[in-house]
């Protein structure tokens, strides 16, 4: 009896040891690089505090005659040094980049958007739920898990957690603090708060704090059967409403275990955004192997066989009936490659579908915040593993290098924007799906896009934000010749920006009208295709809302420059044609030969507004994107139609 109680005065000596050593010197944990495969920045999106700095590394250099240039596009918000130390000055957002020139005398321009947010800097972090018994310690039977919490003050502190064990032979501990017990034994859980990983592990930094974590073994008596979960949707959604970003719940069922018998466990998903009524998800485990595609052929998010799989089969395995109502029909913007160009497809309506490139960017500051561990099931089916086993290279949805590739997140947290074969079969998936808080009693959404005003906004955002040559989505026209489905969302391709506006020309064209119901001498005036554009269509294609931000135009009719045809009165218009005259000068910004839809499934020929060769003939665009200044007849009634606008985006 008297050497176990000394034995027991020793292990806690020498934990105090450590405490105060810990205490002194901070946690300072291993750092590993992987061979960068391509030239780019360390992170693409950073968020620094005002008056914090964060160092930009390239990485994927060989040259090393190769020199630097960094810049800041907006000084005033952060300013970075010749060694690409990033300095916040003030709140706001803004683009940092790194001009690389090669000993050849090539160049590479890097970018990565900054973050500057004032610092709500926390004084003290605490373990807010530790069950202290004996030795003042909190228990853990081997095996057994438990989800510690932290209150940081003062309350409203925008400062992160991050979470350390002092001995992981004993327990490991995951980024939002559950503790796993490994081993019998001591050691010391802690928590150390900043604005990010650096700040926190900082040797001066004191917002910390432990609890000593005494793992015993588990009880002798035989475990209960593992019971298969029951979803309860409403008791789920209540806890979906109350959670914050950044929390984990729970909704719908999957196989995790890999073990059948005991039936499908609880799917765990991370609150990423709360808006508008409803809430974005994304699975905080990779749930199953896929590939993005069963064959390696050039393919889109729209065509790929991981979509089709993920809203059948995994949507009706994975949720109820009851659940489904909850899971809202989600607008899908999929954005060409921002740095290779590879075409991203048409936009999609899905009910769960993957995060995109800029959405990982978006929504997780650190690499390490993007990791995603591998559930037993996924695991035994083969994930390829190179570096941790219980990480895994989770897709995105973003093209890669070209159409065959999809950019994914790999088992350290690193976005792979060039990408991966879409038929590689050892790559995980992380669904994600939005919410809704309510739902109707008969399962119907309560807020589809085009209701909702605030969705408008954001679209009408990412019109004022899009490039002169980038495709946009705004209202929605019937495309793919199935009614059953509804009108498809319309993309167009942006030509100009001025004065607050920007104008959009359709990118395919989206009906066939005669120029005028009769052979007949007429201008854009007096023509019907005036007439539906600006009465039926628009209002057909677009609701009262989108309708808000299309701005009245002073359309103006030039001759024809080429046989002198009288083009008419000048005119106020919603929706118009191009006109010669602008055709030939934007044809450097679009491309004038132009697809059909499915709907249309007919010539590519395409109106103009100009006059042709006399007044009963109207300009045209023939299929190789040449332009027609003798026209055709106005009521010739094969041509297409391609709708332009000028959207207000201030």
């Amino acid at each position: 009896m008297f050497s176990k109680k000394n034995k027991m005065k020793k292990s806690l000596a020498i934990l105090l040891a450590f405490i105060m050593v810990f205490t002194a010197v901070g946690v300072q944990m291993p750092v590993t690089v992987e061979a960068a495969t391509q030239v780019a920045f360390s992170c693409t999106n950073k968020t620094v505090a005002i008056g914090g700095t964060y160092t930009l590394t390239v990485q994927g250099v060989t040259d090393k005659k190769a020199t630097y240039a960094w810049s800041s596009a907006d000084m005033d918000v952060a300013k970075v040094s010749k060694s690409g130390v990033v300095t916040g000055v003030s709140a706001g957002s803004t683009t940092v980049k790194c001009k690389i020139t090669m000993s050849d005398k090539s160049t590479k321009t890097l970018s990565c958007k900054v973050t500057v947010k004032e610092q709500i800097v926390a004084t003290s972090v605490k373990i807010s739920n530790a069950k202290l018994g004996t030795m003042n310690a909190h228990t853990i039977k081997v095996g057994d898990s438990y989800d510690f919490n932290r209150t940081l003050s003062p309350s409203n502190s925008n400062d992160k957690t991050y979470w350390y064990v002092l001995n992981e032979d004993y327990a490991e501990v995951d980024s939002s603090g559950v503790v796993t017990a490994k081993k019998e034994g001591m050691t010391i859980l802690v928590a150390k708060s900043g604005i990010d990983r650096i700040e926190a592990e900082s040797l001066t930094n004191t917002v910390i704090d432990y609890v000593i974590l005494n793992l015993v073994a588990p009880s002798s008596a035989k475990p209960t059967v593992k019971p298969t979960a029951t979803p309860k949707p409403l008791s789920d959604m209540e806890k979906i409403s109350k959670a914050d970003v950044g929390d984990y719940v729970t909704f719908g069922a999957y196989e995790q275990d890999n073990n059948i018998d005991n039936g499908a466990e609880a799917i765990e998903w991370q609150v990423l955004d709360k808006k508008n009524g409803k809430v974005l998800l994304l699975s905080k485990y990779a749930l199953d192997v896929k590939s993005y595609h069963e064959k390696n052929v050039y393919v889109t998010w729209e065509t790929c066989t991981l979509r089709s799989w993920l809203n059948e089969e995994f949507y009706k395995a994975a949720f109820t009936g009851a659940e489904q109502k909850y899971i809202a029909e989600t607008y899908l913007m999929n954005k060409n490659h921002p740095n290779y160009g590879t075409s991203g497809g048409r936009y999609t309506y899905d009910k769960v579908f993957l995060l995109s490139m800029e959405e990982v960017t978006t929504y997780f500051d650190l690499d390490s915040d993007a990791i995603a561990q591998v559930t037993e099931y996924a695991n035994a089916k083969g994930t390829g593993n190179t570096h941790y086993s219980k990480n895994g290279h989770w897709w995105l949805r973003s093209p890669g290098v070209d159409s065959n590739t999809a950019v994914l997140v790999n088992d350290r947290g690193y976005v792979y924007s060039a990408g991966y074969s879409v038929d590689n079969r050892n790559y995980v998936v992380r669904p994600a799906l939005w919410v809704e808080i309510e739902a109707s009693p008969t399962g119907e959404s309560i807020s589809t896009p085009h209701a909702d005003s605030v969705f408008v906004q954001e679209m009408v955002q990412e019109i004022g934000e899009a490039s002169v040559g980038d495709y946009v989505i705004f209202g929605t026209y019937e495309q793919d010749n199935n009614m059953a489905n509804g009108a498809e969302a319309i993309e167009w391709q942006v030509l100009d920006k001025r004065n607050g506006k920007v104008l959009l020309l359709s990118k395919y064209a989206l009906d066939t009208k005669p120029y005028h119901g009769k052979n007949v001498d007429v201008t854009w005036e007096t023509c019907t295709l005036r007439s539906w554009l600006n009465e039926e269509f628009y209002k057909i294609a677009f609701t009262n809302v989108e309708q808000k931000y299309i701005a009245e135009t002073y359309v103006v009719n030039e001759d024809n420059p080429m046989c002198g045809t009288k083009g008419g009165n000048d005119t106020y218009d919603n929706i118009f044609l191009l006109s010669i005259g602008e055709a030939m000068t934007y044809r450097e910004r679009s491309l004038l030969a132009v697809d059909t839809t499915e709907y249309v499934n007919w010539l590519v020929i395409w109106w103009l507004r100009s006059p042709g060769f006399s007044s009963s003939h109207a300009a045209c665009v023939d299929g190789l994107g040449s332009v027609h200044y003798e026209g055709c007849d106005v009521d010739y009634v094969y041509y297409v139609v391609r709708p332009a606008l000028w959207v207000e985006v201030e």
